[in-house]
């Protein structure tokens, strides 16, 4: 498992298991070690004329679904499709037309049998008022989604350009670490707060993925995936953000800041951080002082404390946390406790 490359990429899906699920067949000769890998014997050619499409997973309604796409895209091409396994049927839905919906919402008149025939065109079986939804359709679920069908079919441009009869305004957030960082010549960034790090405290316990199954408990990894994304752009790449983290047993509001560059060095972000400090909390006295956190170069790290509580660190990342975002350039970053 760990000599391949599929191996090493997702072998932590099976991690923890007593037993791990193999395909063989008639002869018993492994064919697939799902989720991981597929036999070289079974690697398709142009000459295949007939294939067997295994679909693996953690929740029987996603393998059904993902089955049947595949399934109708190939028989759209002409395949003969037999589908084969426990769940082999899947019933599609059925759903009213929403006549008086799509009037409503879509300010539009339009009768029943205009409705049904909108539907009919977006791929439905209509049949004694009732609309049956495609067993592809996997992004139906409501009557509003049959409603949006409607209007696509209809055609947008034959619905009236109307205001809203209601007025909405925005208000900006009031954020002073914006105007700072902006005066330093950061660029604010927007990042998710869920990712993989198994170090995180708070975990997801229903996640839909393993890289949204832990609260970040730091912004540095989002950034440096942010950096990644955007290493081939002009250089040098300064990004900041405010957001929320969780660490020692709760949520903090935190600032994080960090620059990509050739000259990225511990001198300039501990420059940096001053000047934030200063400009956000003008009476506070603060300490820096050389510590150890293994994100940071030994050496060129401090930890930075307000009133003899530590709120926050500085300095130049390590260079195992560079060489796993496959960064080409140091990178600076600092991260304060609001």
């Amino acid at each position: 498992m760990n000599k391949i490359g599929k191996g090493t990429g997702y072998g932590k899906i099976v991690e923890g298991y007593g037993k791990a699920p193999i395909i063989t067949d008639a002869r018993g000769k492994v064919i697939s070690f799902p989720p991981i890998i597929n036999a070289e014997m079974t690697r398709l050619t142009s000459g295949i004329r007939n294939m067997l499409v295994e679909v693996t997973g953690t929740s029987a309604v996603a393998v059904s679904q993902a089955r049947d796409m595949i399934a109708c895209a190939l028989a759209d091409r002409g395949a003969k499709v037999d589908l084969i396994g426990g769940n082999a049927k899947r019933k599609c839905q059925a759903f009213r037309v929403p006549v008086a919906e799509a009037c409503k919402i879509l300010n539009i008149r339009i009768s029943k049998r205009e409705a049904e025939a909108c539907l009919a065109r977006m791929g439905y079986i209509v049949r004694g008022g009732k609309a049956i939804v495609p067993i592809y359709r996997t992004d139906i679920l409501g009557t509003i989604d049959l409603v949006e069908d409607i209007a696509i079919a209809y055609d947008y441009n034959k619905i009236a350009f109307t205001l809203p009869s209601f007025i909405s305004s925005g208000k900006k957030e009031d954020e002073p670490a914006h105007e700072t960082m902006i005066g330093l010549g950061f660029t604010e960034v927007m990042t998710f707060t869920l990712n993989a790090n198994e170090e995180n405290e708070l975990h997801i316990a229903n996640a839909k993925t393993i890289d949204t199954s832990r609260f970040r408990n730091s912004l540095m990894q989002q950034h440096l995936q942010v950096l990644f994304s955007n290493k081939d752009e002009k250089l040098p790449i300064k990004v900041y953000e405010v957001g929320i983290v969780y660490s020692g047993g709760g949520e903090r509001r935190t600032l994080g800041f960090g620059k990509y560059s050739p000259n990225a060095n511990f001198s300039m972000i501990k420059g940096n951080a001053e000047r934030v400090l200063k400009e956000l909390w003008p009476s506070r006295k603060y300490e820096f002082a050389e510590a150890d956190d293994k994100r940071y170069i030994p050496g060129r790290c401090v930890s930075i404390k307000a009133g003899g509580k530590l709120i926050g660190h500085c300095g130049e990342v390590a260079l195992e946390l560079i060489e796993r975002f496959r960064l080409e350039q140091p990178v600076a970053y600092c991260e304060i406790e609001m």
